[in-house]
């Protein structure tokens, strides 16, 4: 049975357990944002379809500091995926230093948690549900039990 990392019983029973060496997380890396969100563009869609955001219209702007990335949504479907240049004017929606997204994309940390290690990593309020509804945070023992 597995309570998971942060379950009371490992505080109180340390002392009685046998020490894990457990997988830190994958390092994953993704050449082409654009082209890899487009091919799990139906998972994308379906989260969205199954949420409070079904039907959603709109731009999302992802930055990465280097590059970044524009969503384009009609109607709950992604229509495009296409490289964006962050600009003064126009930071984006969301900013993520270095490959701090992934951890976001592959489901390891949410946002907030990106923006408590990172404190250049933010989003902005109107799209922080809208982000967490594309990538939610996997439960540490689904992520643990790829490992």
């Amino acid at each position: 049975v597995g309570f998971g990392a942060s379950h009371p019983v490992y505080r109180l029973a340390e002392q009685w357990l046998p020490e894990a060496n457990r997988p830190y997380a994958w390092y994953l890396r993704v050449a082409d944002y654009p082209a890899f969100l487009t091919l799990i563009a139906p998972a994308l869609e379906a989260r969205l379809a199954d949420s409070v955001h079904a039907g959603f219209s709109g731009e999302l702007h992802l930055n990465f500091y280097k590059g970044g990335v524009q969503m384009r949504f009609e109607r709950g479907t992604i229509k495009a995926v296409t490289p964006w240049q962050p600009t003064r004017e126009d930071d984006g929606h969301a900013r993520f230093p270095f490959t701090t997204f992934n951890q976001v994309l592959f489901g390891c940390r949410d946002v907030d948690e990106i923006h408590h290690i990172y404190t250049d990593a933010s989003v902005n309020r109107a799209q922080k549900d809208l982000l967490r509804t594309l990538f939610p945070k996997k439960p540490e023992e689904e992520i643990m039990s790829l490992a």
